[in-house]
């Protein structure tokens, strides 16, 4: 839909003086082809993450950081339209949605919950569910780039 792909299913955060901004790692995005293909997303001279496995890493194109202003948690809110999530909610979602959260959750509950609540007060939180069936990457996309403009911003067309 125009943008870069900046982050899969682990976005590594950084909470500091300026705000919240994602910081790059150098792990590549990892890509389901078919959702590269729906969204245009050239995979050719991709390698496969794993052996047996379709899904395929591609390279990072950045080393800096990006301000971070809008967490989109998919699937998150199962049956319901695109809706902000404030407050503890908020926190809860991204608690929950943090990377290996069942292994963080023993190490560093307290700790990670703290951190939740932290990024949730600098960021905007934003449930999108996503229809167990029928639906295309493309779609999906175009849902989460309604649901992380602010309110008061005109939707553009996908």
């Amino acid at each position: 839909l125009g943008h870069h792909l900046v982050s899969d299913d682990v976005t590594p955060v950084d909470l500091g003086p300026g705000g919240a901004v994602h910081e790059p790692t150098g792990r590549p995005v990892h890509v389901w082809p078919d959702a590269a293909r729906q969204l245009g997303i050239d995979i050719s001279g991709a390698e496969r993450v794993a052996t047996g496995w379709e899904k395929v890493a591609l390279p990072v194109p950045w080393t800096g950081t990006l301000p971070l202003g809008t967490v989109v948690a998919l699937g998150a809110v199962t049956g319901t339209p695109a809706r902000a999530v404030t407050g503890s909610d908020a926190a809860a979602l991204l608690f929950r949605n943090a990377y290996r959260v069942g292994v963080l959750r023993d190490l560093w509950g307290p700790e990670l919950l703290a951190w939740a609540a932290e990024l949730a007060s600098h960021v905007r939180v934003v449930g999108v569910s996503r229809p167990g069936d029928g639906w295309t990457a493309r779609a999906v996309a175009a849902d989460v780039l309604a649901a992380a403009r602010p309110a008061a911003s005109p939707v553009a067309p996908a």
